[in-house]
């Protein structure tokens, strides 16, 4: 079991998620995965199947690099004069998890043809 706890911990910090975005994935809540990666608590049965698929589904998320994060900030300095209110809550409401909101973000500057 501690292999799992290693495992989603390593994916973590790989993709760059925090406790609140992994436990989207998993189906739990962030102070669960906080207190398994402490060690304080052991997942149950049904919880480690989750986190096994929860897991992989973090694999297929495309991980963080510079080149992307400089992407998404000159994307964002054409769009953001174009975009609605509710548009920019929409996009900063994925702020959490990089990989959302830079699709998000490429779907909104084809919106505008940017």
């Amino acid at each position: 079991m501690r292999n799992l706890i290693q495992e989603l911990e390593f994916v973590m910090k790989e993709k760059d998620l925090s406790s609140e975005n992994a436990a989207r994935y998993i189906g739990c809540s962030f102070k669960q995965i906080y207190n398994w990666l402490q060690g304080t608590s052991k997942p149950s049965l049904i919880y480690r199947k989750a986190i096994r698929r929860g897991i992989e589904r973090m694999k297929k998320l495309a991980s963080v690099n510079m080149k992307n994060i400089f992407e998404a900030r000159d994307l964002y300095r054409k769009i953001k004069k174009n975009i609605t209110l509710e548009e920019k809550n929409w996009l900063l409401d994925s702020a959490g998890n990089y990989y959302i909101y830079h699709e998000r973000l490429k779907k909104l500057a084809a919106k505008y043809k940017i």
